[in-house]
């Protein structure tokens, strides 16, 4: 099945991160909206640069600052993070290593690739914000028969280690998008997962 407009996000576990919550919502609005102004195109499936930079996008427009492929520390040497968000209200930050990843779906199943495991351990290396966060933008993909969401949010819950935030957006108008090269493969949505790696606050 291929259901109708789903745009919601989920904290799971960790309360480091819960901040972030709102910012993750206007994200998935943000696809909604490109796909509504964009004819024929979906942000998901471009690299994770396209996806970050909306995050930030919905950073600043929720009160926040950010800062996109910034200067880092990386195990004692100098290297560069995907994202720097500052929460302006209680002065939390985060830093985040992105992935793209790929979710292989069917009416009664899915398969998730190690895309976040890959940006976890890339967050480990990081030694900059509060909390450090490895975050998979998941483009989910099916055939005809459609995906079911609850089973591909339950597998991403079920992972080891943990899932700490979810958002998702499965656009209305982009329910049966496909590349020209693959009509029968059809891409309806995109899934954020977030796993904290590292925290680093400071008293």
């Amino acid at each position: 099945m291929f259901g109708t407009e789903v745009v919601c996000p989920v904290t799971v576990k960790n309360n480091e991160i819960g901040w972030l919550e709102p910012i993750m919502l206007q994200w998935a609005v943000y696809i909604k909206e490109y796909c509504r102004a964009i004819e024929g195109d979906v942000p998901y499936d471009y690299t994770e640069r396209a996806l970050v930079g909306i995050l930030s996008a919905a950073a600043w427009v929720k009160g926040h600052a950010s800062i996109e492929e910034y200067q880092v520390m990386k195990e004692g040497n100098v290297g560069r993070a995907d994202l720097f968000i500052m929460s302006i209200g209680n002065m939390s930050s985060v830093s985040v290593e992105a992935k793209k990843g790929r979710i292989q779906a069917w009416k009664d199943g899915c398969s998730i690739d190690e895309s976040l495991d890959r940006a976890n351990e890339d967050a480990q290396k990081v030694d900059d914000g509060d909390v450090s966060v490895g975050a998979a933008f998941y483009l989910v993909s099916c055939d005809k028969d459609g995906y079911d969401l609850k089973i591909i949010l339950a597998k991403l819950k079920a992972m080891t280690p943990g899932v700490h935030l979810l958002a998702w957006c499965f656009p209305k108008e982009r329910r049966r998008f496909s590349r020209e090269e693959t009509p029968d493969d059809f891409l309806p949505g995109v899934v954020l997962a977030v796993r904290v790696a590292k925290q680093l606050k400071r008293s």
